[in-house]
C-alpha cells in the first residue's frame, strides 16, 4: 500500500521555525522582564507625550531642537513621500513614534 501527500499531511505536525518564541515570551513574562513598547504621540520636544501621559524628556538626540524646525520637518515630509521613510524610520529599541501630522 502506498502513501500519499494527502495522509503525510494529516499525520505530520507542520514545522513552524518561530514556534518557540510564544513559550519564550511567556517566560519573560512569568519573570517579571516584559517590557511593552511606549508609544511616543508628540513631537520629541522637552514635554512629550508618551502612551497618553505627559512626560520629560531626559534623554534625546533633539540637543539642537532641528528635528522639530518648521522648514526640516516640512523637507523630510516632501522627501519621505517622494522615496519612502528609509532607514531612518526604524523603531528605537526603548519605543515606537506614531505620527502627529494628518
Amino acid at each position: 500500500m502506498s502513501t500519499t501527500a494527502a495522509d503525510m499531511s494529516s499525520t505530520t505536525p507542520a514545522y513552524d521555525p518561530l514556534g518557540h518564541l510564544a513559550d519564550d515570551l511567556a517566560q519573560v513574562r512569568a519573570q517579571g522582564l516584559y517590557r511593552p513598547l511606549r508609544v511616543m504621540t508628540s513631537a520629541n520636544r522637552t514635554r512629550v507625550t508618551v502612551d497618553g501621559r505627559e512626560a520629560i524628556t531626559l534623554a534625546s538626540n533633539n540637543y539642537l531642537g532641528l528635528n522639530t524646525h518648521p522648514r526640516l520637518v516640512e523637507r523630510r515630509w516632501t522627501r519621505s513621500a517622494v522615496s519612502g521613510p528609509g532607514r531612518a524610520r526604524c523603531a528605537p529599541s526603548p519605543g515606537r513614534w506614531r505620527s502627529t501630522r494628518s
